[in-house]
């Protein structure tokens, strides 16, 4: 109670992480401070200062906060086994997603976007940590680039090997969703509507190339 937690952002899933986490344990975003810090180095800067007692991040935050001696992970849900641990199943996170207006006026455009994310994980997947840093741009590189290489290896699991929807997964995050929010906790979804796969089996792929 009283804790000044980092989050990336108001709405974010690290957001719904601490709202869900403090429900499972009897207590509500009114006993904490929620303050939205970004993420990467700006969220690594925010726990170094002082500015949050506790930060929902992700890498390459969490590697650097540990490297640098900044703090400890306490929860680490980086991990199917982690995920399964917090959420009791997994927890798609990171997703494509657009209006349906516009899946519908431009197909093309959505299949190009989606070839390309496919064949990235693709690639990924038969990738190590270094040759996936090798090609980053510099940019996109915070903190020494040994750290940063470690991060991803770290990260690397949490990433889908071939970029489909599971059925039983996406009721994870509804699960979290209606546990902490009256109005979803209230309203019938059908998750059916929410999500395709339609554009990832048409993706071209490497073994049938």
């Amino acid at each position: 109670k009283g804790a000044k937690i980092g989050i990336t952002a108001p709405g974010s899933s690290s957001d719904f992480f601490v709202r869900y986490y403090l429900q499972r344990h009897k207590l509500s975003a009114d006993d904490v401070s929620l303050i939205g810090v970004g993420s990467g180095s700006a969220a690594v800067a925010a726990l170094e200062q002082g500015k949050v007692d506790l930060l929902v991040n992700y890498d390459p935050a969490a590697t650097f906060i540990e490297a640098k001696g900044v703090g400890k992970i306490l929860i680490d849900a980086r991990s199917d086994e982690g995920a399964k641990e917090i959420y009791g199943g997994i927890y798609p996170t990171s997703v494509l997603y657009a209006t349906q207006a516009y899946i519908d006026e431009h197909p093309e455009t959505i299949q190009k976007v989606v070839n390309a994310t496919v064949e990235a994980l693709e690639w990924m997947n038969s990738s190590s940590p270094e040759e996936i840093v090798q090609k980053l741009p510099e940019a996109f590189i915070s903190g020494d680039r040994e750290t940063y290489v470690k991060a991803v290896a770290n990260a690397k699991p949490i990433f889908s090997v071939d970029g489909r929807f599971n059925e039983a997964e996406v009721q994870t995050p509804l699960a979290v969703l209606r546990s902490f929010n009256d109005k979803v906790a209230a309203t019938e979804i059908d998750l059916k509507k929410t999500y395709t796969n339609a554009f990832v089996d048409k993706a071209p792929r490497k073994s049938t190339n």
